[in-house]
């Protein structure tokens, strides 16, 4: 089985037209998406509150959503936080914080020691077949360097992974396959990028595209999932580069 999944932080939808063109365009089974947002139409400076509810109608796919951020503003709340789509059946949703818990805030997100982890994941089910997806925002760090933050959250994000027998996790990580948060990854993780791959940021839409940063990954594990292809994608779709990877995926053993 063909089973083609993409990561993308969405900026809390600043673009998000381009995006669901870019789900026509190559029709992923999967989306696992950061940075997305929930809740009533308002005027926001930047992005959209209700990027979640427009996504889902402008694809046509099945979606989950998980709250990060409680957002409060002069016109209201909404949410922020993360989304996997799916044009199959999705069963089997798991919501849980391995780092933190959620926050209320009531202005823009400042450093690392805003950002809860959580891990969103769900079944998917294509043709009877059963592949489990998730993706989480890692707490930010500005270089990247590697925060104090990020060496507490890592180890409850390998624990969520270890749970899992076979997984597709994709996210934003915000750190680079340098650090030491990369190695404990793929510990229990295998990369799934194009090799060498040198940045997830958009060269000129990111404040740091004028850097080499890639910080957005795809990642497997299990005997019967295996990579048949991978990309970066340089479209103008967010302030990070959608990361896409096909995979075979083998009938479970009986």
């Amino acid at each position: 089985m063909k089973f083609r999944v993409m990561t993308l932080n969405t900026w809390c939808g600043h673009y998000l037209g381009r995006i669901s063109k870019l789900v026509e365009k190559y029709r992923p089974d999967v989306l696992l998406l950061q940075e997305m947002t929930r809740g009533e139409p308002m005027n926001l400076p930047l992005g959209v509150s209700n990027g979640f509810e427009k996504i889902i109608i402008e694809t046509k796919y099945q979606g989950v959503f998980g709250p990060i951020w409680k957002m409060r503003t002069l016109e209201g709340r909404y949410e922020l936080g993360l989304a996997i789509l799916s044009k199959d059946k999705m069963v089997r949703k798991k919501e849980r914080f391995y780092y933190k818990e959620i926050l209320e805030l009531d202005k823009s997100l400042s450093g690392g020691k805003q950002f809860p982890g959580l891990w969103l994941s769900v079944e998917i089910v294509v043709d009877g077949r059963r592949v489990r997806v998730a993706t989480t925002h890692f707490p930010w760090s500005m270089y990247p360097e590697v925060t104090t933050e990020q060496e507490e959250a890592i180890e409850g994000l390998v624990a969520q992974i270890e749970e899992e027998e076979e997984l597709i996790f994709g996210g934003d990580m915000n750190v680079t396959d340098e650090s030491t948060i990369y190695k404990r990854l793929t510990k229990v993780l295998i990369d799934d990028r194009p090799e060498g791959t040198r940045r997830t940021l958009h060269p000129v839409i990111h404040k740091a595209g004028e850097k080499e940063l890639a910080v957005d990954f795809v990642m497997h594990k299990g005997g019967r999932i295996r990579k048949i292809g991978s990309e970066v994608l340089m479209e103008p779709v967010s302030d990070h580069l959608p990361v896409r990877v096909d995979y075979e995926i083998d009938e479970e053993v009986a």
